[in-house]
């Protein structure tokens, strides 16, 4: 199985000696989730809500990385094994304790075991290339919100969250996160497709004779 490499890894031609980093599965766009969060920003503006467009599930973030550790980490990614699922979101939750809010997200009722395993998977890539093990353990979410003060934020009453239904997922990607004013902006450096492995054929069913 192997990857692509995708527009997003410099500017023009020059190199992009470090780049923070992460492997996520995207969120494809939904217009009743975008409505939900362009409501949410302006009843809630004290977080700094996802633009739909950048929406996704994170498998492992990998903080600043060389271009060598780059290139190091495609090629193990290249050798992930994981066949395409399906991914379904259920309620709101939060990170945040003592009435306020760091971090609003989509939790998942669907997919959650294909998440896990894949997740796995990249954290022993991660091993091999040389990068420390993650500072948590897994928690399958998409992320809609952080509050722009650290310490957290007051969540007041949101829009009714819309019925999301379950997408395939295809592919993982490895995305570049820029920071911008306005939130960080995700760039595809690589996508890695998910595909149904092929069975293999035992050598003796192979060589046997056909029968008349």
């Amino acid at each position: 199985m192997s990857g692509r490499p995708l527009p997003g890894g410099g500017d023009g031609d020059q190199p992009v000696v470090r780049l923070r980093a992460f492997v996520a599965v995207p969120v494809p766009p939904a217009k009743a989730l975008a409505t939900f969060l362009a409501a949410a920003r302006e009843a809630m503006p004290g977080f700094r809500w996802v633009e739909p467009q950048n929406l996704h599930l994170t498998l492992r973030f990998l903080g600043y990385l060389d271009e060598t550790t780059v290139a190091r980490l495609i090629t193990e990614l290249s050798g992930l094994r994981a066949q395409p699922f399906e991914l379904g979101v259920s309620e709101l939750g939060i990170f945040g304790g003592s009435g306020l809010a760091r971090v609003v997200w989509l939790g998942v009722r669907r997919g959650a075991q294909p998440l896990i395993e894949l997740a796995a998977q990249v954290e022993d890539v991660c091993r091999r290339v040389g990068l420390p093990p993650a500072d948590r353990q897994f928690r399958a979410h998409v992320t809609l919100a952080r509050a722009r003060d650290r310490r957290g934020a007051p969540l007041g009453e949101l829009p009714p969250v819309p019925a999301i239904r379950p997408w395939p997922v295809r592919e993982v990607v490895l995305f570049q996160s820029r920071p911008r004013a306005s939130g960080a902006n995700y760039l595809p450096i690589f996508s890695l497709p998910l595909r149904v492995p092929q069975p293999r054929r035992s050598q003796r069913a192979s060589s046997a004779p056909a029968k008349a």
